[in-house]
């Protein structure tokens, strides 16, 4: 029976190592008001109507559809608006028979669907979101992209929803199920047809370096924090200084034990290998004043390794070598971060040259990437993507779970 439990668990714990894969989060949240307004009735409301009509101008019948999930905030709340990857609004075209095309944009004032009129609807809009030439023809399912304004809300900007109205010379329509329709439908996360929103998470935070210099014993009293290259080389011993000094506050609501992987990651310009040796700074310094004569005090983390070849090269923050912390969790724990110091390996050949934050390539500055867990403080919403091991679905995977996947294991087998 022993043998038996520690095969069980071999396979749970097999499971689990697989849900810390990266993959993205998807958040589904509904529409809950909705509702078109058009030209030529210019004073009926239709926000009770189970059906939405989209058309394109023509004197005297233009319409104009509006949209709002106002458990959007909500839905979102353990996500940052640099985590969004894309934002979807989709809608069933009850017919598909005319390919609309149009502009989404933001609505900048509030509305509700059971007062709105041609008559009252806002004068004027918010930021274009998006353009569209044509949804398709044929009944089904279509999407709008409504990233810019997911970004947008998740960023601070008041949510009143979006607009979306018809562009072109020719009469054309589209009917759409509104947020107040019975219609059931099997491809929607909630089982209707009606409209939602579909908002698609990396699970990783991006932190831009916001000071790095190099310093070297050749030229000890020369400050390097306003070159675009940083570099470290065993002759005159170069060293390179990076700090995302953003990193904890864009980790808020988040500890150690919620991060999966933690990279530095630099673009090294030099196509050979190199040995590296990474230093956790423990006092303050100054780009532009930071010399070799005023190094910073720093402690011995880890040797890292970076492959050959040029490009972009991960250096590990969320690893620990010969008993050393690593230095994501020391920073999470309360030690100030105050940065890395990274310097040549005394047995590497070669050493490493990196582009900084000063590059006129944006592209290729250096920045920290932090790969995240769902945040078990949204487990239960709307829409919640559980880990396949996540049997009592508390967004947790743990010995709870494996005593429900035994459970379950000895009654079907």
């Amino acid at each position: 029976m022993k043998k038996f439990m520690c095969s069980l668990l071999s396979v749970f714990l097999l499971l689990m190592t697989a849900d810390t894969a990266f993959s993205n989060v998807k958040k589904y949240v509904k529409v809950d008001a909705d509702t078109y307004v058009a030209e030529w009735e210019p004073t009926v409301v239709h926000g009770a109507m189970d059906e939405l009509y989209a058309m394109y101008p023509q004197s005297g019948s233009h319409t104009e559809v509006f949209f709002k999930a106002g458990a959007f905030g909500t839905n979102t709340s353990c996500f940052t608006a640099d985590m969004v990857v894309q934002a979807k609004l989709w809608v069933y075209d009850k017919y598909g028979d005319d390919d609309l095309g149009g502009e989404v944009t933001m609505v900048n004032t509030t509305w509700g669907q059971s007062t709105l009129t041609w008559n009252n609807k806002p004068v004027t809009y918010g930021s274009l979101v998006y353009q569209f030439s044509g949804i398709g023809v044929g009944a089904g399912w279509k999407s709008f992209d409504i990233t810019i304004a997911a970004v947008s809300w998740l960023g601070g900007t008041t949510n009143n929803g979006v607009n979306i109205r018809g562009t072109g010379l020719w009469i054309k329509t589209s009917h759409w199920y509104s947020s107040e329709t019975v219609v059931a439908d099997a491809l929607s996360p909630f089982g209707t047809a009606a409209p939602y929103i579909e908002i698609e998470f990396a699970n990783q935070i991006k932190v831009p370096v916001d000071g790095d210099a190099w310093i070297s014993q050749e030229l000890y009293s020369t400050p390097g924090g306003a070159d675009d290259n940083l570099w470290y080389q065993n002759s005159g011993d170069w060293r390179v200084l990076l700090r995302a000094s953003t990193l904890i506050a864009q980790l808020v609501g988040h500890d150690f034990n919620d991060v999966v992987s933690a990279s530095l990651m630099v673009y090294n310009r030099k196509a050979d290998p190199s040995q590296g040796d990474m230093f956790l700074i423990t006092s303050p310094w100054d780009e532009s004043t930071v010399t070799y004569l005023e190094m910073p005090a720093a402690e011995d983390t880890w040797h890292n390794p970076i492959t050959s070849g040029t490009g972009w090269k991960a250096i590990d923050l969320n690893s620990s070598e010969n008993g050393n912390t690593n230095v994501i969790q020391r920073w999470l724990t309360g030690t100030p971060n105050y940065g890395i110091m990274l310097r040549m390996h005394p047995n590497s050949t070669y050493g490493a040259n990196f582009y900084s934050r000063e590059s006129t390539d944006v592209s290729k500055r250096p920045y920290i990437v932090i790969g995240l867990k769902p945040n078990p403080t949204c487990c239960g919403q709307e829409g919640t993507v559980y880990l396949p091991s996540d049997f009592n679905k508390d967004c947790k995977v743990n010995f709870a779970d494996f005593a429900i996947f035994t459970t379950e294991w000895l009654q079907n087998n």
